[in-house]
């Protein structure tokens, strides 16, 4: 993740809280040496709009992040490193308690 446009991007793609039907989010956090990175990409499909634009009302709006792109080497590792080899869960690891924003 040293990448310097991963380093020095600044993503929150988290638009208003718009009703969708499908999507997918990648939340990106890293640690710094001043504090953590938080990067978050989404796309959306079959977005409710609104009675006042054209096809507002067809729910076929969608919503895909221009900047996704830049995690694709990330993916990639993530597939070949973890899916592929089918890495389970850590022995003795504990519930952290977690809870999403």
């Amino acid at each position: 993740m040293a990448s310097p446009q991963i380093k020095d991007l600044r993503h929150d793609a988290r638009p208003k809280p718009d009703a969708f039907r499908e999507g997918e989010s990648t939340v990106l956090v890293v640690p710094r040496s001043g504090g953590l990175q938080v990067l978050r990409f989404e796309n959306r499909f079959g977005v409710h709009g609104t009675w006042g634009e054209i096809g507002g009302l067809s729910n076929m709006k969608g919503t895909v992040d221009e900047d996704e792109h830049l995690i694709t080497p990330l993916r990639r590792w993530l597939k070949d490193n973890v899916e592929k080899k089918k890495v389970g869960a850590v022995d003795h690891a504990t519930f952290s308690r977690c809870t999403p924003r």
